[in-house]
């Protein structure tokens, strides 16, 4: 266990100077101490071995990764702080002159920061939740039966596209809106009415832009996956990498404390933790796309009806965006036998630091002359490094969350504004 001791000092300088009324100085008298501000073990940990017939082992798509846990502290002190606070007293009789001087290592918290095993565990979850997509999308090349369940409405909108922007422009609203507004406008003492135009105009947009993101957009990745598709049935390698990965980064509330000086001087610390979870799924998935036909390009009766009846109902996307259904019914037909073998490695850091602030001298009364300081930021760091062999990768379980993606709100608005202007039309 490699430890190593890190030492942090502050020295405070007091320089003292009396002067009488002649003008003969006497002094200056300097009195020098040296605190020990920190004195903390850091220390190093690591169980494990390696593998060195891992070569060997890959070659034959078996599993190399042996365990491994690491575990280090670190301490930046900033030991380059320096704050001076000057004073000078005259009672009559002689003047006084005092100079503090403090260098060093002014504060450090004694204990280190923890890593956070909740945030670890959520890192680690959707790290697992990625893999699984991986060797989703490796069974599944091709939503086949909802590219056919959609055939009609695509033939529809392949025969007349834009149809709404050119239906504004050129179709029946836009003529029958200008002449209401014309009509409006010819009334005397009557203002000229964009409302209705302005809505008309917000549907066209809306259901345009709805066009693009649920029709154009997704047929051309169809026409692409179906592509690929039919071509890696023949190309395609027995097995897959897996690569799947997450960070999770969480900043806590800040503390912030006064701490004292010699010469009466005051700062305030702040305090800023800070977790981050780096995690990493490697592994390989055997090749099913041969195998199964069917399935990869999304036909199999069996594995593919129920999710392909979800996603063809009306609105079923605006459903997932809030709450993962079709993740979990994809996750019912999921041969995840197909993974051959996985292991995880991660990283979870934990992190304060330490920020110098508001140099003063409270209080002070017209002896004061002069006060300042400054300290550099410091900092302390808890990581752990853990690496694990058969890494176990979940099906989706149900889930409820906000969508943070800013599609789907732009989606959710134009829908939204599509229904709203239609609404309005009939009944405003």
């Amino acid at each position: 266990m490699p430890t190593r001791q890190v030492v942090g000092y502050m020295t405070t300088s007091i320089e003292n100077t009396f002067t009488d009324p002649s003008g003969i100085a006497d002094g200056p008298y300097t009195s020098v101490s040296t605190d020990t501000i920190v004195d903390q073990t850091v220390e190093e940990n690591r169980s494990g071995s390696g593998n060195l017939e891992w070569r060997q082992l890959v070659k034959t798509h078996a599993d190399a990764t042996t365990d491994f846990v690491a575990n280090r502290s670190s301490l930046r002190l900033g030991r380059g702080g320096y704050a001076e606070v000057k004073y000078s007293f005259d009672n009559g009789i002689f003047l006084t002159e005092t100079n503090y001087t403090m260098k060093g290592v002014f504060s450090f918290p004694g204990e280190l920061p923890t890593v956070d095993s909740t945030i670890l565990a959520d890192a680690i979850e959707l790290a697992g939740s990625r893999a699984y997509k991986k060797v989703l999308q490796n069974q599944s090349r091709f939503n086949g039966g909802e590219f056919f369940g959609e055939i009609r409405e695509t033939l529809k909108m392949i025969r007349s596209p834009a149809k709404a922007l050119s239906s504004f422009i050129l179709g029946s609203q836009f003529s029958s809106t200008q002449k209401r507004l014309s009509k409006a406008g010819r009334n005397k003492g009557r203002p000229l009415r964009g409302a209705p135009l302005k809505r008309s105009l917000t549907k066209a947009a809306s259901d345009s832009w709805l066009e693009g993101v649920f029709g154009w957009l997704p047929l051309v990745q169809d026409i692409k996956d179906g592509a690929q598709a039919l071509a890696a049935m023949s190309v395609d390698p027995d097995y897959i990498p897996l690569d799947a990965g997450s960070t999770k980064k969480v900043r806590g509330p800040t503390n912030r404390i006064t701490q004292g000086l010699a010469g009466g001087m005051t700062y305030d610390v702040t305090t800023t933790p800070e977790w981050k979870c780096v995690v990493k799924v490697y592994g390989e998935i055997m090749n099913t796309i041969s195998t199964n036909k069917a399935h990869a390009l999304g036909l199999d009766p069996v594995r593919d009806f129920i999710p392909t009846l979800w996603n063809l109902l009306p609105y079923s996307f605006l459903v997932d965006y809030f709450v993962n259904v079709g993740d979990v019914l994809e996750g019912c037909f999921v041969d995840m036998g197909v993974v051959n073998r996985s292991s995880v490695v991660w990283s979870n850091i934990a992190k304060n630091t330490y920020t110098f602030s508001d140099f003063s001298v409270p209080g002070a009364g017209e002896d004061l002359k002069s006060a300042k300081g400054s300290h550099p930021d410091a900092s302390a760091e808890m990581r752990e490094v853990s690496r694990h062999l058969g890494f176990y990768i979940p099906t989706p379980r149900l889930q409820f969350s906000f969508p943070t993606s800013k599609k789907r709100w732009a989606n959710m608005g134009a829908l939204i504004a599509s229904k709203y202007s239609g609404l309005s039309r009939k009944f405003g």
